[in-house]
């Protein structure tokens, strides 16, 4: 069995989750789309060579992520 971690922006955690199970995960026993998940504080500082989305190169950036969990036999 294979667990797979996610690190999700806030905004997102639907359609990821819809992916990962599309591709097979989320299956346990007679049950489909299983997951776990909690909200929680990422944390990155883009290089001088990033071209960041979200912040500024050089500088701490804290974002709203969520931590998604599934199994895939």
């Amino acid at each position: 069995m294979l667990k797979l971690v996610m690190y999700v922006p806030q905004g997102f955690e639907a359609a990821v989750k819809d992916a990962v199970f599309a591709a097979g995960a989320g299956h346990l026993g007679a049950y489909s789309e299983c997951a776990w998940q909690t909200l929680g504080t990422g944390q990155f500082r883009p290089s001088e060579t990033a071209n960041p989305a979200i912040g500024q190169r050089g500088e701490v950036t804290q974002v709203a992520e969520w931590r998604i969990e599934a199994k895939r036999q």
